[in-house]
């Protein structure tokens, strides 16, 4: 099959988008699809090598966007996309955002009457979300006309890919009417290395951690929808009765500047580590997961973490908020599920790992097994049966 991926989100962001489009693009190349994926050209001083790729990769201008800055808004390229696709003769499209990139690309398909798929990625307006951008109290004042507004930019696509049931619940809510399919997002369990005792030790002295040191790994965006500053006020609890604690967070964000403040007023510097922006590859390579006890996050507006799933398959407990995605990855056999804004119930659960070798190796048996429902050939191949229904002209039925 020819297969056209349309995404706002690629390099240099590194996030869950970015991570899907790569993993399932590669995976369906490796099944011997043609695959297309346009994207927006990145910042001047960024540079993209597309020879790395087992897909074409087509950049369109672009130029930064003034809400937020890891948003690209791109140059209208329609008649360039509707060239390219023709003469591609591609099959499918398959739209991860609601954003330029994706416009265009649903207006081509449309023209050429190509099937549309559409993956519901992220909650674009939760209220915390909305923080981190300008004119952020504006568009939460708007939230339901434009929740409203992005439900009917999906209703164009002939089906709708949901990675959690929370995501397909709250597109019905605001008028879907296009069929849905719940798919989680997949990983590729043969990229994953766990780390030797003797690997963690020198990983850990990497980052300024012993071998005696309970650690607690966040990855993510340092943004004010992740919460990262309630894992730091929850974290100084921790160290309160255990000063061995240690908190590593990898990533960067529009907050990063404000949560080192942080670090700083709570006088954590020896607690709390920033280990900056790592290339998904190198983080798999390396191990670095694997070198935690456990897995960290307070965030509310989890669709489904493909972080939290990688963590689950280095063997780490989990422990994180009970909303949205997160209660649909885990449950008592691999972590612990907090209820919302409680510090105190994550500070709890977070010692009661740390006091318990027993039950931390419990739960990491449990993140083992389920991590298993998430590789991305089994993901990819239940993909593929959504590709082949639509090219053949047949109307998407989800199976019940």
């Amino acid at each position: 099959m020819r297969i056209a991926f349309f995404t706002d989100a690629f390099l240099p962001q590194i996030n869950g988008v970015v991570s899907y489009v790569v993993d399932v693009t590669t995976w369906l190349t490796k099944k011997g699809h043609t695959v297309i994926v346009y994207a927006p050209k990145p910042r001047r001083n960024f540079h993209i090598d597309v020879s790395q790729f087992p897909f074409r990769l087509v950049l369109l201008p672009s130029l930064p966007s003034p809400i937020y800055p890891d948003i690209r808004i791109t140059i209208p390229s329609l008649p360039k996309i509707l060239r390219d696709l023709k003469r591609s003769h591609i099959d499918v499209v398959h739209i991860n955002d609601p954003w330029t990139v994706c416009m265009d690309g649903v207006e081509a398909a449309k023209l050429l009457r190509i099937p549309i798929v559409m993956t519901y990625h992220t909650f674009f307006l939760d209220t915390d979300m909305l923080k981190n951008i300008r004119f952020g109290k504006i568009l939460t004042a708007l939230r339901k006309p434009l929740s409203r507004l992005i439900t009917f930019f999906h209703n164009y696509a002939d089906v709708v890919i949901c990675p959690s049931f929370t995501a397909q619940k709250e597109l019905e809510k605001y008028g879907l009417k296009t069929a849905t399919v719940v798919l989680p997002n997949g990983i590729d369990l043969s990229r994953i290395r766990r780390l030797k005792s003797a690997e963690i030790v020198q990983r850990r002295a990497e980052f300024g951690l012993s071998s005696k040191d309970f650690v607690g790994l966040y990855v993510g965006r340092l943004s004010a929808d992740k919460s990262v500053d309630f894992l730091i006020r929850a974290w100084k609890n921790v160290v309160r009765s255990h000063p061995s604690a240690k908190l590593l967070l990898v990533g960067t964000g529009p907050k990063e500047k404000d949560m080192k403040k942080l670090v700083r007023m709570q006088k954590l510097q020896s607690a709390v580590f920033f280990a900056g922006s790592i290339e998904r590859d190198s983080l798999l390579s390396s191990g670095l997961y694997s070198m935690a006890d456990i897995f960290i996050t307070a965030s509310k507006i989890e669709n489904q973490s493909i972080a939290m799933i990688e963590a689950m398959a280095h063997g780490l407990p989990i422990v994180a908020v009970d909303m949205r995605g997160s209660k649909e990855l885990v449950d008592s056999t691999n972590g612990y599920l907090v209820p919302p804004d409680s510090m105190d119930a994550m500070s709890h659960a977070i010692l009661t790992l740390m006091k318990s070798s027993k039950k931390r190796q419990l739960l990491r048996n449990g993140s083992l097994f389920r991590a298993k429902e998430f590789s991305s050939s089994t993901v990819v191949s239940k993909l593929e049966g959504t590709y082949f229904a639509l090219s053949r002209g047949k109307k998407y039925i989800p199976s019940s």
